[in-house]
Order: structure tokens, then sequence, then C-alpha cells
């Protein structure tokens, strides 16, 4: 088992929900309000613009079968439905790609 695998299942085992139908369970990997602050002491929410890399953690019944759990995938992060517990519950219809997936 690798680092990867490890991270990943302890993720998932925090996930107490089922997505329904065409939703997905998503974890962001970057861009969600990270606070940075500038030399002079100034705080500001380092949100990224434009899609962002999620990790796919559950899909519902109805997600096609090329969008899966370990997916990491592009998100247009405009669409969201809300959250649960850190999770993020997005549609199938918001992510732009699959880009990478994680082993195991």
């Amino acid at each position: 088992m690798n680092v990867s695998d490890l991270v990943y299942d302890e993720i998932a085992g925090k996930l107490k929900m089922k997505p329904i139908g065409d939703k997905i369970a998503i974890i962001a990997l970057e861009g969600i309000g990270a606070e940075t602050s500038t030399d002079a002491g100034i705080i500001y929410s380092d949100n990224k613009r434009g899609p962002i890399k999620v990790l796919i953690v559950a899909t519902g019944d109805e997600v096609r079968e090329d969008v899966s759990p370990r997916d990491v995938a592009l998100w247009d992060r405009t669409s969201s439905m809300g959250s649960h517990e850190g999770f993020i519950i997005i549609k199938e219809g918001s992510l732009l790609a699959v880009v990478d997936r994680l082993e195991g």
C-alpha cells in the first residue's frame, strides 16, 4: 500500500454519506479559501479563480462509469450544491475533465 492509498483510505473513511443520482462527493485539492499573508501583515483569502483540482471520494448510482472515486478532476467551482462534514457535493455535469487517477 502506497502513501496515496493511505491518504485516500483515511479521507474516504470519514465519509458518512452516499451521493444520490448524478451527485458526487469531492474534496478540493487547491484553491478554496486558504489564508495567505503579505510581508506587511495583510491577510487575504487565496481563492483561485477558474477550475480547481478536486479528489472524487464517492459517486451516485447515475454517474458515468468513466468518473469514479480516486479520480483527480477539474471542477467548475461556481456550481456547488453544498457541503457536509468537509465534503463538497456537486453535480456530475460541473466536472470539466478527469486529469489523473490515484492508484489503488
